[in-house]
């Protein structure tokens, strides 16, 4: 949910694809969970749940990291957070069955929010992680054995899903605190910001020069975020430091991803981030020696998190795999003005101008900087 855990399910890599540009779709709950495209053309090994065709790029295309990045910003953006990467445009242009699809991924990453608010009495944060991939472990294997493709999860990258899903643990962890300290609308829209933290961080990890537009776009988005957080810079609210960071951890998840994801299978990945997750969260959660149960009335409210976790990225997917990112992105952002009703009729949050004005910025600046990376990467701005 946009948090920083988005276990995506992809989408499938058009025959004849330049294997030069390698793209992914990201994630988490929230945030930062990509996935491959680069299987071998023509042989079916790249079929997954969607399908989206690649521009030509040509056997003598030239690597340009800011027309490889402009495809991880339309992406992201698509994910709002949390982190989906790389998605071209589609094969078939079904905007009303995208959309469609969106209204679940909405429900999905809303129901995450809500059943987390469920369980913070009795469950402490990294229980909820621990408990939250468990049961994305055992969905992950359940779909992988159902769809043939266990054979691809291997240990050939296991440094590089050590590191991705370090950085990921550490994002999910400060959302989902941030969940239970902060309003739900506050922890979205901050949640929002992380591919404006992608543009800033690319020239440090991928050698991207950056250009007076995405600094402007940047700069947008952080005056939304001011009007959104409203920081007391004397005395700052740890629950929006938290959802803050996390936006930036999920940022670093995406670019770690984009590497990892040139080599690795869909179900590679989702298999490793399950698994290295549930490691993180049992150790801290028996930090103190202890760890407590499930029981009925959480029970259902673990498996919920757990699966619309996998749920809400299937049905990004999905939805990528009909319409543009430019059409999906924007759509994905009802979920801010969705969690802030349910904020306000369920827990009494404000709504605040500060809120709607900061969140429009935020939105303003991802749509510009999607524009603008079209267009600078020679491609229609769909």
């Amino acid at each position: 949910m946009g948090e920083g855990n988005h276990e995506s399910i992809g989408v499938q890599a058009p025959h004849g694809r330049s294997a030069g540009r390698p793209s992914a779709v990201r994630g988490c709950v929230g945030m930062g969970d990509t996935l491959p495209d680069r299987d071998k053309a023509g042989t079916g090994e790249g079929a997954h749940l969607g399908s989206r065709p690649a521009p030509d790029h040509g056997p003598n295309r030239t690597p340009d990291p800011a027309a490889d990045l402009a495809d991880d910003l339309a992406a992201n953006l698509a994910s709002g957070a949390a982190v989906l990467h790389g998605v071209a445009a589609p094969d078939a242009h079904r905007p009303m069955a995208a959309a469609a699809w969106m209204v679940g991924s909405i429900l999905s990453f809303s129901a995450m929010a809500i059943a987390t608010r469920a369980v913070k009495d009795r469950h402490e944060v990294f229980e909820v992680l621990a408990y939250r991939s468990l049961v994305g472990l055992v969905l992950v294997v359940a779909l992988a054995f159902a769809l043939g493709r266990a054979g691809r999860i291997r240990a050939r990258r296991l440094p590089g899903h050590l590191a991705r899903n370090s950085v990921h643990f550490c994002g999910t962890a400060l959302w989902f605190w941030a969940v239970t300290q902060i309003p739900l609308a506050q922890v979205f829209a901050l949640e929002f910001t992380s591919p404006l933290w992608v543009i800033l961080l690319s020239p440090l990890f991928l050698g991207e020069r950056l250009r007076p537009a995405r600094l402007a776009a940047a700069g947008l988005g952080f005056i939304g975020i001011l009007l959104v957080a409203q920081p007391d810079f004397a005395d700052p609210e740890p629950g929006v430091m938290a959802a803050a960071a996390s936006a930036v951890f999920f940022a670093a998840t995406m670019i770690l991803t984009k590497r990892l994801t040139r080599e690795e299978d869909l179900f590679s990945i989702l298999f490793w981030l399950a698994l290295i997750q549930s490691v993180f969260g049992l150790v801290l959660a028996l930090h103190d020696g202890a760890m407590v149960l499930p029981d009925a009335q959480s029970a259902p409210w673990l498996a919920l998190i757990g699966f619309c976790g996998i749920g809400a990225h299937l049905c990004l997917t999905r939805a990528l795999s009909l319409a543009p990112a430019s059409f999906v992105g924007p759509v994905d952002f009802m979920r801010l003005p969705i969690i802030a009703l349910i904020g306000a009729a369920f827990y009494d949050e404000p709504l605040t101008l500060g809120l709607a004005f900061g969140a429009a910025l935020i939105l303003m600046a991802n749509v510009w900087s999607l524009g603008f990376e079209k267009r600078s990467a020679g491609k229609p701005v769909l």
